[in-house]
């Protein structure tokens, strides 16, 4: 009787953890629709009534008032032009900032924190957002515009981040040709291999990248360059970084 009794309690105990446990689609509302939308570029995008009613939203019985936007689990601020009046009419529409996917999920499956690229997936580039219709929505804030009595900024920083998938890198060499089954150091997509060859000296044995605008760069202000380098193969490695203007 009291082993029994025992089994009972342990049983009783963890039913609460597993209620308390998170899936990641608590957001996700089993009674309302959602339409997927697609990004593949940082940017600012736009639904029409067109685009949703093309795709079989019924937008005339919607409340624009009601359109959320999700994405990663978060709901995203939106702006919904001609939203006031409760109706989505075709000259109304949603605009909303995109961001591409990158790397925040392929963090878990690297060992020991040797994700090489944590801006870039190993995956897919593209992103998807979820617009649905049922509850309020979060709305972008409204900034008024300056009058023009604040002083201008000297000068302000822009970030330029490039991305190379041509080839895709198998990490840390284990033995001989093999590696680890894990995602390892070294490991994801990257530039074509690039190699001194003495025999062809002027042949496959750089990477250029050409920086455009700097003609309006102000002098003010320290620049700041930041690469990535994987070598191919355990041996030591020697690479030369170049700043010239021809």
């Amino acid at each position: 009787m009291r082993k029994h009794l025992l089994i009972y309690l342990l049983l009783f105990t963890a039913v609460p953890h597993l209620w308390a446990q998170q899936y990641g689609n608590e957001w996700i509302d089993l009674d309302q629709a959602y339409f997927r939308l697609t990004v593949l570029h940082d940017g600012i995008y736009r639904i029409e009534y067109n685009d949703l009613a093309t795709a079989g939203v019924p937008v005339d019985t919607i409340d624009p008032q009601n359109f959320q936007l999700w994405r990663r689990g978060e709901e995203q601020a939106i702006d919904v032009a001609g939203e006031s009046d409760g109706v989505f009419n075709i000259s109304d529409y949603i605009e909303f900032y995109g961001e591409r996917n990158d790397g925040w999920q392929d963090e878990d499956i690297y060992t020991n924190g040797n994700h090489l690229n944590p801006d870039f997936s190993i995956y897919a580039d593209s992103s998807a957002y979820f617009l649905t219709w049922g509850n309020p929505g979060k709305r972008m804030e409204e900034v008024n515009v300056s009058d023009g009595s604040t002083t201008p900024e000297p000068y302000y920083y822009r970030e330029e981040v490039v991305n190379y998938a041509d080839d895709y890198s198998l990490g840390q060499i284990v033995f001989s040709v093999s590696y680890n089954s894990y995602w390892d150091k070294g490991e994801g997509w990257m530039s074509n291999i690039f190699q001194f060859n003495p025999s062809s000296p002027r042949t496959n044995n750089y990477l250029r990248y050409v920086f455009s605008g700097l003609d309006e760069v102000n002098t003010n202000g320290t620049p700041l360059l930041h690469y990535i380098l994987v070598g191919r193969n355990n041996q030591t490695h020697v690479a030369e970084i170049r700043l010239d203007n021809d």
